[in-house]
């Protein structure tokens, strides 16, 4: 009988044992699959905010192509206006006096450089006799000559 009770008493140990560790290991699943579901819901949260943010960012992007696309269709419709040959009396068309005179007032005096380019070395002439200004010749045929 001592063995019996011995038996008995180790086959009621291994079922609590058994019992024991099922209950704790479904508790440390549990324990677990809610740090899961925990950590599921926080990726989820930073899934939405990250698609939100790029969402909003997308939308800027496209307001701002939109933006610069209405700015191209004004400026190219404004080029094809300006290319235009006007038929009618009240189209101002430039005329080339306008662009002259802008032109006249810009420029510089070109007369001036001229007198600048024509100074050389040689004296002026002084136009006796083609001579050049400069006395040639001998000073006593000169002197007889007038006498």
């Amino acid at each position: 009988m001592d063995l019996l009770s011995i038996v008995v008493g180790v086959v009621i140990g291994i079922i609590i044992g058994f019992v024991c560790a099922l209950l704790w290991s479904n508790a440390k699943a549990a324990k677990k699959g809610s740090n899961v579901n925990r950590s599921e819901l926080e990726l989820k949260t930073i899934f939405a905010e990250q698609a939100n943010h790029h969402i909003e960012a997308s939308k800027e992007s496209i307001d701002a192509i939109h933006l610069r696309l209405e700015q191209l269709t004004s400026n190219l419709q404004q080029y094809e206006a300006s290319l235009q040959v006007g038929n009618e009396e009240n189209d101002k068309t430039s005329f080339f006096g306008e662009h002259a005179s802008v032109f006249l007032r810009n420029s510089k005096s070109s007369k001036a450089s001229n007198d600048k380019l024509n100074i050389s070395d040689a004296p002026p002439r002084d136009f006796a006799n083609n001579g050049s200004g400069l006395f040639v010749g001998n000073v006593n045929k000169d002197k007889s000559a007038n006498k």
